[in-house]
């Protein structure tokens, strides 16, 4: 089967390898007397055999008949000497691994030999070895593929790297279950050299290794019909290789789990100190070539010859549309099942999702390394810093399908926002965590006794934030996968990542870590002032604890929620401020991805439309000079033909907001003709969100004709006697000042005027020049007449309840201002009351 695939994906294109080229006689008499042992009376023949079959499945891709001359590095005679003996002993391998199984075969047991378990001293020596399993024992199979893993990870040439993937590929090919299923550490190990070789700078050994990777997949969906462990190893290695290895030193982001500065030696050390584009560079080009493959392979053409690629490259970018429950969406994981796609579909999305990981690491990068390194913390802004947080969040979403790695960057986010002293949205960060692990306890079957069975949706019920259903999954045994979880944990080995400990966030993933979680989040919101959600969140954990008989944790628990309500009391008494929304919007080229996008902000309480402003100014103007900032504090919409290109614009304005408007082109007129034109903008999520901008995906226009505009000015102030009415006590001078507005015969443009501008009997034959949104016929502008109608009775019968309440509290100060009410009251209600009554042909009571 290997030989028919490689066959179709390079037919005709170059001329296969010689059998020299692929497996070499050992140069020492001793090595082949080794050979000679293992293999029995019949290693010649044995020899020939595996030479064909070396010969027969390695890819004709990797070299030209005219092999290209070596690097000067590799001349050298101790790089020869090193390179003729990796060569051997990738060849003693092979002979030992072959040699065995046709013995065994030949006398009815094939794999006895390899598979039985033998004590033996290199378990000790040899890395990779088995978690969980008896030390000084293992077997010849497993000895053998952990030397071929640990030749990958030293510094070899290029020639002993190829061949030693090569040897790979046999084991691949022949013992797919036992890689797979029998020996998860090892699939680990060999996916992590496989990604690291990927990036390599030597174009033969990235061409080797995208093969070897390719098979692996390509096997591992023979036999499981999903690639989720594969996807999760990539994952996990991608995380340890490049996502931490330049960001680990970074004090603004890894905060949370200090890395230590110890890291594998040999090839990932070394590349490792190569520049990160360059490194982009030739994984982008291994990518490439992994994608081809898997449109070019034969025995998939029937399912990949209608991929299109443009709608694959879409699906993580997509965004639901705002009507619709976002749990739903295929953008999130809660449908996400890799069974429902074919393999070469998979293996595209694997390949740019990894691809466009690294497009945000290096984006990432790039915003950190522009930043003073002796004094980051200080030095970085906030704008800076919400790129950075809009970065790892892409980064997050991107490790949907690995549950853990996902919590641990939305943990740096966290950390992040808690620098910011931006407490709402940290609980949101906070709130994810939770949901996540609470989602995969049930998927794993780990709930805590007394905790429902549900998963992201109790979290999300409990904070009343539809977010977080998009952490949503239907993996597990209850899912419609066959194969039980499909988000498996990853595999940290300690060979593998010593220096990525922090990535370890598996305990998280328990009772005793939801615990944590939940009780971190609870504090975060205490912080952030929302203390009517600490009891809601502590409402999950606390039948946990009295399963458990936790006394003193219940105790606890209890004690912060009567702090929560004492301060929910507190507030009670006075006014609350909430935050500021403000609508920006970025246009011109020097803002690169950020050019022709919309986002809302959320401020502090009380921010000024002055200090978003210059804040935002002045960051762009210190980025791309004075001269090439403007300012738009203008409502209108922009049109971009019209902007100077070589400039760039900031078009600020509220989140919710009207613009005034005549038909004359004046921005404010008579009460008659003064129209609103509305604008409601929609984000991508709910507020509060991980973030504190949002994009806009969606903006709705709305005209609202005169009498809506009346009709909204009215029913502002009869909400507003309603709001000074329900007070305990009543605010007396709150209450006078509502009253002077609704009642006060001087007001300009007051209910007296609107009254008498709209409700006279000549006002329902102006129709036409009151077209808008809702407004589109004569019935309408009636309905509109008659529900202004009710609202000027509302507005008389709660001002004289008003005046009754301000007669009962008012002082002998105060006795004659009161009186001036009184008749302000009788001559509106005098005036306006005429104008009440309906006429019979114009329309239905109201």
């Amino acid at each position: 089967m290997e030989k028919r695939f490689y066959s179709s994906l390079h037919a005709g294109r170059y001329k296969p390898l010689q059998a020299r080229e692929v497996s070499r006689e050992p140069y020492s008499p001793r090595l082949g007397a080794l050979v000679e042992s293992v293999v029995g009376s019949t290693a010649q023949t044995k020899r020939e055999a595996f030479r064909n079959r070396s010969n027969s499945c390695t890819p004709a891709v990797f070299f030209s008949s005219q092999q290209s001359v070596p690097a000067p590095s590799e001349s050298r005679p101790s790089s020869r000497l090193a390179s003729e003996f990796a060569l051997s002993v990738a060849e003693i391998l092979d002979q030992l691994i072959w040699g065995l199984w046709e013995d065994d075969d030949a006398h009815g047991q094939p794999g006895h030999s390899l598979l039985t378990v033998i004590p033996s001293a290199f378990d000790y020596v040899i890395p990779y070895r088995k978690q969980n399993h008896d030390s000084g024992s293992c077997t010849l199979l497993d000895l053998a593929i952990r030397v071929q893993l640990f030749a990958l990870s030293l510094n070899q040439s290029s020639a002993g790297h190829s061949r030693f993937l090569r040897s790979l590929r046999h084991v691949i090919t022949k013992f797919p279950s036992y890689l797979f299923e029998e020996s998860p550490e090892l699939f680990a190990a060999a996916t992590f050299h496989l990604l690291s070789l990927c990036s390599s700078s030597r174009g033969h050994v990235r061409t080797e290794a995208v093969t070897t990777l390719y098979l692996l997949m390509r096997n591992h969906f023979v036999l499981t019909k999903n690639l989720v462990c594969v996807k999760t190893h990539l994952h996990t290695a991608f995380a340890t290789l490049f996502a931490t290895n330049e960001l680990r030193e970074n004090p603004t982001v890894f905060r949370p789990n200090r890395l230590t500065t110890n890291c594998p030696g040999g090839y990932i050390a070394k590349l490792r100190k190569q520049p990160l584009f360059r490194i982009e560079q030739n994984l982008n080009m291994s990518l490439s070539m992994l994608r081809m493959y898997a449109k070019r392979d034969r025995d998939f053409a029937d399912s990949s010859s209608d991929l299109k690629l443009t709608s694959i490259a879409s699906w993580s970018n997509r965004l639901p549309p705002p009507e619709t429950n976002q749990a739903l969406h295929a953008v999130f994981q809660a449908i996400e099942d890799d069974q429902m796609y074919n393999f070469p579909i998979q293996v595209i999305q694997i390949a740019d999702n990894l691809q466009r990981l690294f497009a945000d690491v290096v984006h990432l990068q790039n915003k950190l390394s522009g930043q003073d390194k002796q004094n980051r913390v200080s030095r970085i802004s906030l704008e800076d810093s919400f790129s950075v947080i809009d970065l790892l969040h892409s980064i997050a979403n991107r490790h949907r399908s690995c549950p853990e790695l996902r919590l641990f960057w939305l943990m740096q986010i966290t950390e992040k926002h808690y620098e910011l002293s931006q407490f709402a949205e940290a609980a949101q960060c906070l709130c994810h965590c939770a949901a996540i692990v609470a989602e995969h306890l049930v998927n794993r079957g780990l709930v805590p006794t007394g905790v429902a069975a549900i998963g992201c949706a109790d979290i999300a019920e409990a904070v009343g934030n539809m977010n977080l259903l998009e952490d949503s999954c239907i993996c597990g045994p209850n899912g419609p996968g066959a194969n039980g979880i499909c988000c498996p944990s990853p595999l940290l080995l300690s060979d593998l990542y010593p220096s990525v400990s922090g990535l370890d966030t598996a305990w998280y993933f328990s009772p005793p870590g939801w615990a944590a979680l939940i009780a971190w989040t609870a504090g975060a919101f205490a912080k952030a002032g929302s203390y009517e959600l600490v009891p809601r969140i502590y409402s999950r954990l606390i039948p946990a604890l009295e399963a458990a008989n936790e006394y003193g944790r219940l105790a606890e628990v209890h004690g912060r929620i009567k702090e929560a309500y004492t301060a929910l009391e507190k507030m009670q008494r006075g006014k609350r401020l909430f935050s500021t929304f403000f609508r920006v919007g970025f246009y011109g080229s020097l803002f690169n991805e950020l050019d022709g996008l919309e986002f809302i902000y959320k401020e502090p309480p009380l921010t000024k439309l002055a200090e978003i402003t210059h804040r935002l100014s002045s960051f762009y103007a210190k980025q791309f000079g004075d001269d090439r900032v403007v300012v738009v504090k203008d409502s209108k919409l922009i049109e971009k033909r019209s902007l100077d290109p070589s400039k760039v614009l900031c078009s600020l304005q509220r989140f919710v907001y009207s613009i005034p408007f005549t038909t004359s082109g004046a921005a404010h007129g008579t009460l008659s003709e003064q129209f609103q034109q509305r604008h409601i903008l929609t984000a991508a999520r709910y507020f509060p969100y991980v973030k504190s901008r949002l994009v806009v995906v969606s903006t709705r226009q709305e005209i609202i004709c005169p009498i809506e505009v009346a009709l909204e000015d009215v029913l502002g102030r009869v909400k507003q006697l309603d709001q000074a009415l329900s007070k305990d006590p009543v605010d007396v001078k709150f209450l006078q000042m509502v009253l002077q507005g609704g009642i006060g015969t001087t007001v300009n443009q007051g209910p007296l005027e609107v009254a008498t501008t709209f409700l006279r009997p000549a006002a329902g034959t102006e129709f036409e020049s009151h077209r808008s949104t809702v407004v589109t016929d004569q019935a309408a502008y009636v309905d509109c007449q008659n529900r202004l109608r009710v609202c000027f009775r509302q507005l008389l019968d709660k001002s004289y309840k008003a005046l009754c309440v301000n007669r009962e509290l008012i002082g002998p100060d105060q006795v004659e201002y009161h009186r001036e009410l009184e008749r302000n009251y009788t001559n509106v209600h005098s005036l306006i009351a005429p104008l009440l009554n309906v006429d019979p042909n114009s329309g239905d009571e109201c």
